[in-house]
């Protein structure tokens, strides 16, 4: 751990001119005034601590019925229709209690983080339940459709055709945590959001709640619509260029190159187990026969030319270089 650096010299200066000025002040001082706003923002922060725990608590018994803890976190979020109109949702927990010695404030900061953990790990449960549930019933739909009509195709994972999401029971919990994770936040609790993973499980619920391609509102003549290409932003993709021919491939085999069996072999298992590679030996000679010594020990001459057959190849046959095209030609103009 970094060691704080000291204030500054003129920084002590200041604290002490302030604390002097601060006792020898003429003007009266009703220290029983400080002393119970310290008592009261101590009493407002052990309010809120003993609240926290009391919410996780309840909201991770299992025991309840959903109803309940469903409940629980609207009343949280002050959404109940019983409670006060001037019920007020704190953006940090630390606000308002500047007094507050640090170890209780960091006590209190780490209780607020456990509740974003919560709603993290309890939003992505909610959150791959319902996706499983939409793949499921997604799937089934698209296989009596295509029964009914095998034209039919639709790939598109959406669910508010069959408002499937909607009619889940717990898309109830998944709308409440949503709007607890997205209510106003400090720097901090914002950071542990985000780490969780709360971007992606938003991603994915807009995923499954998105748009269909097949909704019956577009209208045909905007599906007919046509997108104009210019040539010169079109990538043609090239022709594979042809293989070399036998007379190339005779032209490449000098003494030391590696080779295999061609398309002309015919002497059985000469060349051994696969993959069979051998080394010229010879140099190929104007009667079109030419000498490899293969890896299992055997020697042998083969054709390469005569009688117009190839019983070789390269082990790696070299891709001859593609012509250039008319429109790589204008360009380079």
């Amino acid at each position: 751990m970094t060691p704080t650096a000291p204030p500054s010299t003129a920084r002590i200066v200041e604290i002490a001119t302030k604390v002097i000025e601060f006792v020898c002040s003429e003007e009266s001082v009703d220290i029983e005034a400080l002393r119970k706003a310290f008592f009261t923002q101590m009493e407002r922060a052990e309010m809120r601590l003993r609240g926290i725990e009391m919410f996780l608590g309840l909201v991770q018994k299992s025991n309840f019925l959903p109803s309940v803890r469903l409940t629980i976190i609207n009343g949280w979020l002050g959404l109940l229709p019983f409670a006060p109109k001037n019920t007020l949702l704190l953006p940090d927990c630390l606000e308002n209690i500047p007094l507050v010695p640090v170890y209780q404030r960091a006590v209190l900061r780490a209780s607020w983080a456990r509740v974003w953990e919560w709603v993290v790990s309890e939003l992505r449960a909610h959150v791959l339940k319902a996706e499983q549930y939409c793949v499921a019933a997604h799937s089934t739909g698209r296989l009596v459709k295509s029964r009914e009509n095998p034209s039919c195709k639709d790939s598109n994972l959406s669910s508010r055709d069959h408002n499937i999401l909607a009619s889940m029971p717990l898309s109830r919990f998944i709308l409440a945590l949503v709007c607890l994770s997205t209510r106003a936040h400090g720097g901090s609790d914002l950071s542990l959001l985000i780490s969780g993973g709360l971007l992606a499980l938003m991603q994915t619920l807009l995923r499954l709640i998105g748009p269909s391609n097949s909704s019956p509102s577009v209208r045909n003549e905007d599906k007919e619509n046509v997108v104009a290409i210019f040539e010169e932003a079109a990538k043609k993709p090239r022709m594979p260029p042809p293989p070399l021919s036998g007379p190339e491939l005779a032209a490449m085999m000098k003494v030391g190159t590696r080779v295999v069996r061609g398309i002309d072999w015919k002497w059985g298992d000469q060349d051994g187990p696969y993959p069979g590679e051998g080394t010229v030996i010879g140099e190929l000679g104007e009667d079109g026969w030419i000498r490899v010594q293969w890896d299992n020990g055997s020697t042998n001459s083969y054709r390469m030319g005569k009688e117009s057959k190839y019983d070789l190849k390269l082990v790696d046959s070299p891709i001859p270089p593609a012509p250039e095209s008319d429109s790589d030609t204008d360009e380079e103009e």
